[in-house]
């Protein structure tokens, strides 16, 4: 596989692994958990990724 084709397909990875946590973490607070420092600093560094649906 060529390099280009192995950092898009990291990219898509970590995306992937970006909402599953931004989903566990919303679906813990309508549970009514608290969130961890994990959770306020995951948080934290997606205000500040763009947003792209």
């Amino acid at each position: 596989m060529s390099a280009p084709a192995l950092q898009v397909q990291a990219f898509a990875a970590a995306v992937v692994a970006a909402r599953e946590a931004e989903h566990d973490r919303a679906e813990r607070a309508a549970l009514g958990e608290s969130l961890t420092a994990e959770d306020h600093a995951d948080v934290a560094a997606s205000a500040r990724r763009p947003r792209w649906s």
